[in-house]
């Protein structure tokens, strides 16, 4: 009774995620069992755990197929996707913006039951399964298709202002945001290059990070990043030279400013509040943030399930 859907079942476009969840629906609707025992009140036929286009998808179709179904998403619909270059009307809407944009639209019309909340595992209850949610509660179904993809949603902060529209959880272009003042969170691979692409848009971008030092961005990520800091020399030291004569760099356009041992505590439009380990919280100028601290992959949700996963 439980079926995986999109990046999980192998789709790796929009295209084929949407296709994915669509078959599985119609599998589910097609099992003989299901159409033989009625539901108990209340109890859908299924849930969706996963508000992505695979997700989506498997909903729209199962609607279809008059099967009842819940859709449940860590945040708000199709936050799994968001961002995608749809906002560029210069240019001609792309397959996948065409593709995303006819999925919301029917969404929206046909309005599939939605919960907002974050699913922790699934375990089989009687004759049905149900699904967990973090912090309590559960969903009982009598199917569940997993459709939350490889990466999962991306995780959040739970801070004043995280749902803010400047506020973004990937960074798709980063010429979207080309010379703007930016304030990066996360000390990952991701956080890293997130901030050398931004400033070689010309952003002014604020890297914190909460650990004292940044050990998982790679060699090569971290030496490029050096040599975009603010305060980093911009010659070589020559021998016999006072350190405090050689050239640094200026905070401004171009540049990235480490903020180490210091947490995201707020934001405002227009500005961040941060917290460092030592002293009051500051607050710096943000035309937006970018909140990169990893998500909770679909792998994790079929583990804690006790699904067995291949390597």
């Amino acid at each position: 009774g439980l079926f995986v859907a999109g990046e999980r079942a192998g789709a790796t476009t929009l295209a084929e995620a949407q296709a994915s969840g669509e078959a599985v629906a119609a599998h589910v609707a097609a099992d003989a069992a299901l159409r033989s025992v009625p539901a108990p009140d209340g109890t859908p036929d299924l849930a969706v755990v996963g508000g992505g286009v695979a997700g989506f998808a498997t909903a729209l179709a199962a609607l279809g197929a008059g099967l009842s179904c819940v859709v449940v998403q860590a945040h708000e619909p199709f936050a799994a996707i968001a961002g995608h270059a749809a906002h560029r009307v210069e240019l001609p809407p792309s397959p996948d913006e065409a593709l995303l944009a006819g999925l919301r639209a029917r969404v929206e019309t046909t309005r599939p039951p939605i919960r907002i909340a974050r699913a922790e595992r699934g375990e089989r209850a009687g004759g049905l399964l149900r699904v967990l949610l973090v912090g309590g509660g559960s969903l009982p179904a009598r199917r569940v298709v997993v459709a939350i993809g490889r990466g999962g949603c991306p995780g959040r902060l739970g801070i004043p202002g995280e749902h803010l529209d400047h506020v973004f959880h990937r960074l798709y272009d980063p010429a979207d945001f080309a010379g703007q003042r930016l304030v990066v969170v996360g000390g990952g691979q991701t956080a890293a290059e997130a901030a050398i692409a931004l400033a070689g848009r010309d952003a002014e971008v604020t890297l914190v990070h909460r650990g004292a030092l940044l050990t998982r961005p790679r060699f090569r990520t971290l030496s490029r990043l050096s040599e975009l800091l603010a305060g980093a020399p911009t010659t070589p030291f020559r021998k016999g030279e006072p350190r405090d004569a050689v050239p640094r760099r200026a905070p401004g356009p171009g540049t990235v400013t480490l903020r180490l041992i210091t947490r995201l505590l707020e934001v405002r439009p227009g500005e961040a509040v941060l917290d460092p380990a030592e002293g009051s919280p500051e607050t710096v100028p943000a035309d937006a943030v970018l909140i990169l601290v990893g998500s909770d992959p679909a792998r994790a949700f079929l583990e804690r399930s006790g699904v067995e996963l291949g390597a």
